[in-house]
């Protein structure tokens, strides 16, 4: 399980820019950059720690379509047949949550005692094939 488990997160510990440099896209570049080459490994969700403090950062990730997870709100991830789950330690940071692969996404499910995200892998439908549409 913890091999799989490794291949399905990646968590971004720092992505800085130079202050002279902000607002040129270079942070994107490297953030797409990343995702990319995590994607193209089979990674699922990476997410990021983000200071509570830093509203503008925090809403930097969601322009990039991270889900922003309220102060200690847990993550649950698929892991084989088990569910893992994580937050941010409620050191003063939030995490930021982002998903990698098609037909995996993150979503905010109310649990009755909180909320949670929850990682889901969705199903590929499968066309009926109806009898009245044959020849």
């Amino acid at each position: 399980m913890q091999q799989r488990l490794t291949r399905a997160l990646a968590e971004l510990e720092l992505l800085a820019v130079a202050e002279p440099c902000r607002g040129a896209g270079i942070g994107t570049l490297l953030l797409t950059a990343a995702e990319e080459l995590l994607a193209a490994g089979g990674c699922e969700l990476m997410f990021a720690k983000v200071r509570l403090t830093t509203r503008r950062v925090l809403l930097w990730y969601r322009r990039r379509r991270f889900l922003v997870a309220v102060p200690r709100e847990p993550v649950a991830v698929e892991a084989g047949r088990a569910m893992v789950s994580f937050d941010d330690g409620g050191d003063g940071y939030q995490l930021v949550v982002k998903s990698l692969l098609p037909g995996t996404r993150v979503s905010r499910v109310n649990t009755g005692a909180g909320t949670c995200l929850v990682v889901r892998h969705e199903r590929p439908s499968t066309p009926s094939t109806s009898s009245a549409s044959l020849p």
